[in-house]
């Protein structure tokens, strides 16, 4: 830590002790009648009928109020523990605090600060077995509340009264077992910046006015707490990532739309200055998400675009430089993403967003972009398909875009390269970026390549150790694919092989990470990449880029290009350079070393002919060969060490093919990899 971050640590910790000892009452932040003037959009009812009409949302909306209602919640596809309250057969209400991976609960009566939920580690036997207690994200991904919208929004859209009833008991008893301070869903800051978000949502679909005034005033209180929290604990140096995005968000949220707050207007105006400062800090020159994750990048523009929106509604818009940066990041992301909408998914994702999500995961930055297209005006940026849900009766439903042109694309800010092209056409004919197809009509393989930082801030909490790593999807699947996240804090030494060299697409020198954890959210080390060269001639071309991770072991730099050969080969070249004792000494010092390739869980991996093919359903996708002087294997679901696992949405875990070639590397030697597209 630096100076400055050590002194605000301590300063911190003070303010954290002294709010213990002496907490603030929430009705010192209210005005008189503030119960009277809760946060309001009425945009959200006037347009929720026009959206329904336009995209049939209104039976989705009525099934996901009758599941709550039955008591039927699932959160990370675990059905949560409900309880009844009251009465026999009185209405289910969520176990606020449960732990699905124990069967336990977070404490509910203990000083939020107090909690050590950073700390919790399971045995390694628990681990193996996919336990996840201890899992904060989980606990928490229920008291965001956004599976309440839905209901809220069923009741606005049909007047059933019994799903406002929901709605109102839920809330009622949320207040009841979350007072302010206490608990562990005060603990953070992004959980009451991401919750702000939701209970304006709620309020707006239910019509704050006609809520039972005893209700009101606790809602009152209880949106005071969050927004004098917020203020006081804000997230700043190492923490400063999407935290601070979230927390300014539901700052400014409050400060614009509830005038029963003492100090409101000039939260939100620190709020909206701040989140201009955050979105030139957070979202690159070139449009980069600065975390290095398309998820965390499309959460931070919902983030972003909710409070331009708002701001629009009220009046009063956020400059137009504000707006192009946010049009940048969505451009980033349909850059990067395949006809069908699907990003790579790189580095960490929590399946996190802000309006309740109807769709997959996987198309989460798709469904953004279509927010930020309608935001700006930059229409071209929505995805060929929309999946409609309930964040476009505040952004509207955008027209389908278009898909990217062929062709190579570098982002030197994110260090990324981008390559797209169809392995059917020929090189002489033109592409056709209004095909949703990628080409022609034809079909589509996207190919990244990543030669950039390992993550954003000094600890680079969401980054994973995947330098000079690849990704392919073909025709709208993925094949080459990230391990992702599976958890956070309830996951041991799990989380540290989902972030390893390992379970990514690159070479691996000693068995070693190119760049060394240390925690579930920092690094010892960082591998520091560079793009050597790209050169794009018609339909060839070919990205050369190399990094510093295995010099403090070994000397050598890890050095890789990759080449297009045909329309349907990808070459791809691993070289060690440098050494301690020179070139020509370390030409004879060999090293171990281990290519791997991790592939979608749907593809099954055989060796075949000469090399190795990858099959959906039987139907041949890719096949790889070369590695001449290495061993190649496959294997799928170790546990024992981790090996041939992928998490495709958070808390999920399924056992996929890893192709790995080990052998023997010395300085100049090269390894080429041939990857064929069937």
């Amino acid at each position: 830590m630096s100076p400055a971050e050590i002194l605000h640590r301590l300063q911190e910790q003070e303010r954290r002790m002294l709010s213990r000892l002496l907490p603030a009452p929430p009705g010192r932040f209210l005005r008189p009648g503030a119960e009277d003037r809760l946060p309001d959009l009425p945009v959200l009812r006037r347009r929720l009928p026009v959206l329904a009409e336009q995209t049939g949302l209104a039976a989705t909306l009525a099934e996901a109020a009758a599941c709550v209602g039955r008591g039927e919640i699932a959160i990370y596809g675990r059905a949560w523990s409900c309880r009844t309250a009251g009465a026999a057969g009185a209405m289910p209400l969520p176990d606020w605090h449960w732990d699905p991976g124990s069967g336990g609960h977070w404490p509910e009566d203990r000083y939020c600060f107090d909690i050590p939920f950073r700390h919790v580690r399971l045995a390694e036997e628990d681990a193996a077995a996919g336990s996840a207690a201890g899992e904060a994200r989980f606990v928490w991904e229920l008291n965001r509340l956004a599976y309440l919208q839905p209901v809220a929004a069923h009741a606005c859209l049909s007047g059933d009264d019994r799903a406002r009833q929901v709605c109102i008991a839920h809330l009622s008893d949320w207040l009841d077992r979350n007072p302010p301070y206490t608990g562990i869903n005060w603990a953070s800051g992004i959980e009451l910046g991401t919750r702000l978000v939701s209970i304006v949502v709620i309020l707006a679909f239910l019509e704050p006015a006609s809520l039972p005034s005893p209700l009101r005033r606790r809602l009152a209180e209880s949106l005071a707490a969050h927004g004098h929290w917020l203020h006081r604990f804000p997230s700043r140096h190492s923490s400063a990532n999407n935290h601070v995005i979230a927390e300014l968000a539901g700052l400014f949220l409050l400060g614009s739309l509830f005038d029963g707050l003492r100090h409101g207007p000039s939260w939100a105006e620190a709020a909206r200055a701040g989140l201009q400062v955050e979105a030139q800090r957070q979202i690159f020159d070139d449009g980069t998400g600065a975390e290095t994750s398309p998820a965390y990048a499309a959460l931070n523009l919902e983030l972003f675009g909710i409070c331009a929106q708002v701001a629009a509604e009220t009046r009063n818009p956020f400059p137009d430089p504000f707006l192009r940066r946010l049009a940048s990041g969505a451009a980033w992301l349909r850059a990067i993403g395949d006809a069908s909408g699907r990003v790579a998914d790189i580095g960490d994702a929590d399946g996190a967003s802000l309006f309740f999500r109807e769709g997959p995961q996987a198309l989460y930055p798709a469904a953004i972009r279509g927010c930020i297209a309608q935001l700006t005006g930059r229409h071209e940026l929505a995805p060929a398909q929309v999946q409609p849900g309930l964040r476009h009766a505040l952004f509207g439903l955008p027209a389908p875009g278009v898909a990217p042109a062929d062709g190579v694309t570098t982002f030197p800010d994110g260090g990324l390269t981008v390559m797209r092209w169809s392995p059917d056409r020929a090189p002489d004919r033109a592409p056709d970026p209004a095909s949703g197809a990628g080409s022609g009509g034809a079909r589509e393989a996207v190919l990244l390549f990543d030669h950039g930082p390992l993550g954003y801030l000094s600890i680079a909490a969401h980054g994973h150790a995947d330098a000079l790593a690849v990704w392919l999807h073909l025709d709208g699947h993925p094949v080459l694919v990230d391990a992702g996240t599976w958890l956070y804090l309830g996951a041991g030494d799990w989380r540290s092989h989902f972030r390893s060299t390992a379970a990514h697409n690159t070479l691996a020198v000693g068995g070693a990470d190119s760049s060394q954890a240390s925690g579930p959210f920092n690094w010892r080390t960082q591998a520091q990449a560079a793009l050597l060269e790209v050169q794009e001639a018609g339909a060839s071309w070919h990205a050369t880029a190399e990094h510093d991770g295995y010099v403090a072991a070994t000397g050598y730099r890890h050095r890789r290009t990759v080449r297009r050969a045909g329309t349907r080969q990808i070459v791809i070249e691993d070289v060690l350079v440098g050494g301690r004792a020179g070139p020509k000494a370390e030409a004879a010092i060999a090293v171990p070393v281990e290519i791997g390739f991790l592939f979608a869980a749907d593809l099954d991996v055989s060796a075949h002919g000469e090399g190795w093919q990858a099959a959906r359903a039987g139907q041949a996708v890719l096949h790889v060969s070369g590695a001449e002087g290495m061993a190649g294997n496959v294997v799928r679901g170790a546990k024992t060490p981790p090996e041939g696992w992928v998490s495709p949405a958070f808390g999920e875990r399924r056992p996929a093919s890893r192709l790995s070639f080990r052998g023997a590397m010395r300085h100049g030697g090269t390894c080429r990899i041939t990857l064929t597209i069937e």
